[in-house]
């Protein structure tokens, strides 16, 4: 199980994130189960609309199966 913290949402979901391509492989490396907490799902929605837009914070969301 891998804990995943807002940089890492940010770059994924933010296409002009310098690490954004790196990002890209390395969650579509991951085999196992991500995690992460209701904070950082918030933390990162608020940061994807201030640095990147309205529809990165909605892809996110959309993405992000929270239970």
């Amino acid at each position: 199980m891998i804990i995943v913290d807002t940089g890492a949402f940010l770059a994924l979901f933010n296409q002009r994130d310098t690490y954004h391509a790196q990002a890209q492989i390395a969650f579509n490396n991951v085999s196992e189960p991500l995690i992460s907490t209701y904070p950082v799902v918030t933390e990162t929605c608020y940061m994807l609309t201030q640095f990147a837009s309205d529809t990165a914070s909605f892809n996110f969301l959309k993405c992000s199966n929270l239970q």
